[in-house]
C-alpha cells in the first residue's frame, strides 16, 4: 500500500505521484524499505486488545452520597489532580437549583498528564478533563467513570493505549480509595 501510494499519489489530495516527480521505482522501493524499518522498533499491539473492555468503570460505595463525593475529591487530590468543579448531574437539564441531590459529577485534572496525552493524540481531549460520576440508585451509591482503555481501542494509537491504561489504573485507585 505504501509503495502504491508513492507511485500513484492520492487523487484529490496534495499527495502527488513520486514517479511523476522523477523518482525511479528503485528509489521508491528504498523509501518503502526505510519506512518499514521503523516497524520493527515499535511494540506490536493487538488492535483488539481493549475491544471487550466495558465502557465504564463501576463501583458501589458503602458510604452515603455526600461522603462518597468528599472521598473522591480527597483521593483525586492525593493523586496530584486539581479539582475543577463538582456539579449536579442534571445541571442544565432542569431549572437551576432544582437538580437532584442524588447525583453529581466531579471534574478534576492533572495538567501535566493532560499535556502529555494531547501531545500524543489530540482526540484524547474528547474525554478530558477527568470526571467521575456519583449517583444514588435504588438506595445504593454507585461510582462511575468512563473507561479510558475502551476509548483507547477506538483511537487505535499504541502510545495512547499506554496513557489510557495509566489513566484507567488511576481512576480505579481513586475510586477504590474513596469507597474503602
Amino acid at each position: 500500500m505504501i509503495k502504491q501510494t508513492l507511485i500513484e499519489g492520492r487523487k484529490g489530495t496534495p499527495m502527488v505521484s513520486f514517479l511523476d516527480k522523477g523518482l525511479s521505482e528503485t528509489q521508491i522501493n528504498d523509501i518503502v524499505a526505510y519506512i518499514r524499518n521503523f516497524e520493527r522498533y515499535q511494540e506490536k499491539q493487538d488492535p483488539d486488545k481493549y475491544k471487550n473492555e466495558p465502557m465504564t468503570i463501576r463501583y458501589e460505595s458503602p458510604y452515603d452520597i455526600d461522603t462518597t463525593i468528599d472521598n473522591i475529591k480527597r483521593a483525586a487530590i492525593g493523586k496530584n489532580f486539581r479539582l475543577i468543579r463538582t456539579q449536579p448531574f442534571e445541571d442544565g437539564l432542569t431549572k437551576p437549583n432544582q437538580e437532584s441531590k442524588k447525583s453529581a459529577i466531579i471534574y478534576f485534572c492533572n495538567f501535566g498528564l493532560l499535556n502529555q496525552a494531547l501531545a500524543v493524540d489530540t482526540r484524547v481531549g474528547l474525554f478530558l478533563p477527568c470526571r467521575i460520576t456519583v449517583a444514588e440508585q435504588d438506595g445504593k451509591v454507585m461510582i462511575f467513570a468512563i473507561n479510558p482503555k475502551r476509548l483507547s481501542y477506538l483511537f487505535n494509537n499504541d502510545e495512547l493505549n499506554k496513557l489510557c491504561q495509566q489513566m484507567h489504573d488511576t481512576y480505579v485507585e481513586i475510586i477504590e480509595e474513596a469507597s474503602l
